[in-house]
């Protein structure tokens, strides 16, 4: 006992009052430790509450909800777990796939769930009762329609350059789908704005589409805009005028007698394009009987690739023979 006595003596003078203060704290704090983990061990009863996650909906189902649907679960588990489960926000899948849908109101039974809802928890926590008893939500029914594709293009072309064929939108129309009275109200579906500037070679974008409403469904999410873009020439070509509708017993000369006209075509068929190919006429039957003294020029015909068409004059004055 002298020897003991001896260690105990020389243990406390090793330790001065301020550290024996902190050895005594870290004890106690360690106690603590020791007796919560303890207590969040033990098994207790509470209410959680749960947001729900709905799946397994008909296709043609959705869901109206002003907040999202909640739940009070009833649960037996470990201090821990409810630990978790209070602190944070925690979600449940519910499945809709039995649920009964009429007139815009869709009700499940929960007594039915209640295994689903604890295969979700953590660990051995056992689910006593869940409220409400039926969960409902208001919901609408989707409508399918098919729209075309409206390509919002904003392009400029380097002088002398222009697309050679027209655009092509693949697809240009598709199946989109949603609450009738969206799908409605919608004739085109627009895609997102593409802008390009200076453009010479041929264009290829793969583009997604206007979304308006998170509940619209596209049966495609993106388009494919191409064109063949190549190089333009301007051309200038002189042709006759001719007179339509004029009574066979007059006889009349025009002035001037030939038309102007100048286009854009591609450079490689510049050449084989000439006055032959163009048709210009007036309508005597819009002068009144003479009584106007000039007429309206109008194109009858041009040939196929030529575009930016334009002439002079436009009208034409007239001296009738008698």
């Amino acid at each position: 006992m002298a020897i003991v006595d001896r260690l105990l003596k020389n243990f406390r003078k090793s330790f001065p009052e301020k550290n024996k203060f902190r050895f005594f704290m870290f004890f106690v704090v360690l106690s603590t430790i020791f007796w919560v983990i303890t207590k969040l061990s033990n098994t207790y009863d509470s209410k959680v509450d749960f947001s729900v996650n709905l799946i397994d909906l008909p296709v043609t189902i959705v869901p109206v909800l002003e907040k999202d649907l909640e739940l009070k679960v009833d649960l037996t588990a470990s201090g821990f777990q409810l630990l978790i489960y209070h602190l944070f926000n925690k979600k449940v899948e519910l499945s809709f796939e039995n649920a009964s849908y009429a007139s815009g109101i869709a009700l499940i039974n929960l007594f039915d769930q209640r295994f689903q809802i604890e295969q979700q928890l953590f660990g051995n926590a056992t689910v006593n009762q869940v409220t409400p008893n039926v969960l409902k939500f208001n919901y609408d029914e989707l409508k399918r329609k098919k729209v075309a594709v409206h390509p919002i293009l904003d392009i400029t072309f380097m002088p002398g350059y222009d697309i050679s064929d027209g655009w092509k939108v693949e697809p240009d129309s598709l199946w989109v789908s949603g609450p009738e009275k969206l799908i409605d109200t919608i004739d085109r579906l627009n895609t997102l704005p593409i802008k390009l500037i200076d453009v010479n070679n041929d264009i290829k974008k793969e583009i997604g589409f206007v979304r308006t409403n998170a509940l619209m469904k596209f049966e495609v999410n993106t388009t494919l805009i191409s064109a063949s873009v190549r190089k333009f020439t301007e051309k200038t070509v002189s042709t006759f005028i001719n007179i339509k509708n004029l009574p066979d017993s007059l006889a009349i000369k025009l002035f001037p007698q030939s038309v102007v006209v100048t286009f854009s075509v591609l450079l490689d068929q510049a050449a084989r394009i000439d006055s032959k190919d163009f048709a210009f006429s007036c309508d005597f039957a819009t002068s009144d009987g003479g009584d106007k003294r000039s007429l309206i020029i109008n194109l009858e015909k041009q040939p196929q690739g030529v575009r930016k068409v334009r002439w002079k004059p436009s009208q034409v004055d007239y001296l009738i023979r008698q």
